[in-house]
C-alpha cells in the first residue's frame, strides 16, 4: 500500500496545472521586532514608524497590565497594505467594501490586515483598527477569564485611539469619534442591564453594533473613576469564578438603574483621557529588509492564500513562481498547504453530495480518504532542499495524519510523529508541530504520554488565541479528569460572538468525555448546524 501511494504521489508530481502569468508584483519590505513580523508594501521609512508604533503600543499595554516586557517567542505578523480596496481584496478578493483590517487567530501563525493609508477625521484608520485588534489579541494571550463581549469590545475601542508622537509620548482614552451617531446618540440605546447580563447572542444587530461604543463608554466611566474602577474589578472576579452575569452585575455594581443613570450622565460630559508622563521608548530589534522581486510575489501570493476564495487560483500562480526560483523551500512549502486546503474542500464536497443523494443530513456527511497525493508529491520536493526545513516536516506531519484518520494501513502516525519531532526541533517555540505531535497520539486513538501533553501544555502557553488549540487544550485537561478547569479555558471561547458555538460545542464534548466517551466520540460531536468562526473585522 505505501508503495501504490508513493508511485500515485510521483505519478501527480510532474501534472502541474498551467499558471496564468502573473502581474508584475509590488515591492514588499519585511520589518522583525521583539514581539511583530511587519510586512508592508510601503517604503522604508513608513515601515519604521509602524514598528515603532506596534513596539509602543505593546509596551504601554504590558505597563498597564504589568505584563514581563519579554519578547514574543511567537511573534504576531502584520500585513500593511495601501488602503481598504487592498484589505477587502486579501480579505474577500475583491476591491469593494468596508473592511479597514481584520485579524485571524491561527494555529500555525496569527495574523492581521491594515492599510497605511491616512483617514480623514471620523474615519476609522489602519493605525486604529490593529490597536483594536491587538486589544483583543493581547487579552487572548494574556488574560486569564473568559470576559463578556462588551468589555472584550469596549476594552479593544478605549486602547484604540492610543497616539504617540515621534518621541514616545502617549495618550489613550480618546473617544472614538469614528462610530458616529452611535457614540453620541440618545435614542435607542442598549440598556446598562441588558449589556451587562444578557450574552451577545441575545442582541440584536442593532445593538450588538452599540456594544462597541455603550462598551467603550461604559469602559471608558469605569477607568475614569477609582470606586468604580475596584466595582469593574470584582465583576470581572466574581465572572472568571463562574458567577452567572446578573448576580455578578447585582453584587458588584449594586442598583444597575443608578449605574445607568451615571453613565447617561457621563456620557454628557466633555471626554477626558490619559497623557503619559514619561514617553516609551523602544531599543530592542528592528531589523528591516527589501525583499526581491520573486519574495515580493509570494508575499502576495501567501496573503492571497490564507483566504477561502480563489485558492485554485493561487495555487496555479505559486507554482508559477516556483519554476522561477525552485531553490526557494519556502514557495513549495506554500504550494503544499494551498494543495491541501484544496483538496480537505473537495473531500468534504465529495461527502456531503453523496450524504445528499442517499438522503442523509449534511451533518451526516464523513469524507472519503483525502487524496494527498498532490500535497504529499509537493513536500518531499521541499524536503529535498532542505531535509530539516521546520515548516516542511510540519506540513508533511500535518499531510500523513489527513491520510491516517481514513486509512492506516501502512502506519503513518508513527511517520507523522517523526516529522513534528523534527519540525519541533528545528523551532522549539512554534505551537504547530508541538500540536501536531500531541495530535499524533490522540487522534490515532492511542494511550497520551506526558511529553505529549507537555507539548500540547506548550503549544497553549505559546499560542492561547488560537481557537483550535484552545479546544484541543481544553478536551485534553477534560481527558485527565479537570473538567473545571478544561470548561474555564472554553468559556473564553463562549464569550466571544467570533467563537460562541464553537465554544458551546467544545462544553458539550467536555460532558461527553465526562460521561465516559473518548477523545475521538468527542471529536466527532457536532451542534445542529456546521459553523466555521469568523474573524474579527472592522
Amino acid at each position: 500500500m505505501m508503495n501504490r501511494i508513493y508511485r500515485l504521489i510521483l505519478a501527480v508530481a510532474g501534472l502541474w496545472l498551467l499558471a496564468v502569468a502573473p502581474a508584475q508584483a509590488e515591492t514588499w519590505r519585511r520589518a522583525d521586532t521583539d514581539n511583530f513580523i511587519l510586512l508592508s508594501t510601503g517604503g522604508e521609512e513608513n515601515l519604521r514608524e509602524w514598528a515603532l508604533k506596534f513596539e509602543r503600543f505593546d509596551a504601554l499595554m504590558r505597563l498597564r497590565y504589568r505584563i514581563p516586557p519579554t519578547p514574543s517567542p511567537n511573534r504576531l505578523t502584520i500585513y500593511i497594505l495601501g488602503d481598504s480596496r487592498d484589505v477587502m481584496e486579501a480579505m474577500a478578493g475583491r476591491k469593494y467594501g468596508g473592511v479597514a483590517g481584520y485579524y485571524s487567530n491561527q494555529l500555525d501563525g496569527s495574523y492581521a490586515v491594515t492599510q497605511r493609508t491616512v483617514a480623514r477625521r471620523g474615519e476609522l484608520s489602519g493605525q486604529e483598527v490593529m490597536f483594536h485588534e491587538y486589544g483583543h489579541h493581547f487579552m487572548y494571550r494574556y488574560f486569564p477569564y473568559a470576559y463578556p463581549g462588551w468589555y472584550r469590545e469596549g476594552f479593544a475601542e478605549y486602547y484604540a485611539t492610543t497616539e504617540f508622537d515621534e518621541d514616545g509620548n502617549w495618550t489613550y482614552g480618546k473617544p472614538p469619534l469614528y462610530r458616529g451617531s452611535t457614540l453620541t446618540g440618545i435614542q435607542r440605546q442598549i440598556s446598562v442591564e441588558k449589556m451587562l447580563t444578557r450574552p451577545q447572542s441575545e442582541l440584536s444587530d442593532f445593538e450588538s453594533y452599540q456594544v462597541y461604543t455603550r462598551g467603550w463608554l461604559l469602559v471608558h466611566m469605569l477607568h475614569s473613576d477609582r470606586e468604580r474602577g475596584r466595582q469593574l474589578n470584582d465583576f470581572l472576579l466574581r465572572l472568571g469564578r463562574g458567577e452567572d452575569r446578573a448576580s455578578a452585575a447585582v453584587a458588584a455594581f449594586g442598583d444597575l438603574d443608578e449605574l445607568e443613570r451615571d453613565l447617561k450622565k457621563y456620557m454628557g460630559k466633555s471626554p477626558t483621557y490619559i497623557r503619559g508622563r514619561e514617553p516609551i521608548a523602544y531599543d530592542g530589534r528592528l531589523d528591516i529588509v527589501e525583499l526581491d522581486d520573486v519574495d515580493s510575489e509570494f508575499e502576495s501570493l501567501r496573503l492571497a492564500n490564507r483566504r477561502a476564495t480563489g485558492r485554485e487560483k493561487t495555487s496555479e500562480r505559486l507554482q508559477d513562481l516556483a519554476e522561477k526560483a525552485p531553490d526557494r523551500v519556502h514557495i513549495w512549502n506554500e504550494i503544499a498547504h494551498a494543495q491541501k486546503l484544496l483538496a480537505r474542500r473537495d473531500a468534504w464536497r465529495l461527502a456531503y453530495e453523496e450524504a445528499r443523494e442517499n438522503g442523509l443530513d449534511r451533518d451526516d456527511a464523513e469524507p472519503g480518504s483525502i487524496e494527498m497525493g498532490y500535497a504529499l508529491a509537493t513536500i518531499e520536493k521541499a524536503l529535498a532542499l532542505d531535509p530539516d526545513n521546520g515548516r516542511a516536516n510540519a506540513l508533511k506531519a500535518e499531510f500523513l495524519m489527513d491520510v491516517a484518520r481514513y486509512n492506516d494501513e501502512d502506519g503513518f502516525w508513527p511517520v507523522a510523529r517523526e516529522h513534528a519531532v523534527v519540525a519541533n526541533r528545528v523551532n522549539p517555540d512554534n505551537p504547530f508541530p508541538l500540536s501536531l505531535y500531541w495530535k499524533s497520539y490522540a487522534q490515532a486513538g492511542e494511550d497520551i504520554p506526558d511529553t505529549a501533553r507537555a507539548a500540547l501544555a506548550r503549544a497553549f502557553e505559546l499560542a492561547p488565541e488560537s481557537t483550535i488549540l484552545r479546544v484541543d487544550y481544553a478536551l485534553d485537561l477534560a481527558m485527565q479528569g479537570e473538567f473545571d478547569r478544561a470548561k474555564g479555558i472554553v468559556e473564553f471561547l463562549v464569550a466571544s460572538p467570533h467563537s460562541e458555538r464553537r465554544g458551546k460545542l467544545a462544553l458539550q464534548q467536555i460532558e461527553a468525555i465526562a460521561a465516559g466517551s473518548s477523545y475521538l466520540e468527542a471529536s466527532e460531536m457536532k451542534l445542529d448546524e456546521d459553523e466555521e468562526d469568523e474573524d474579527d473585522d472592522d
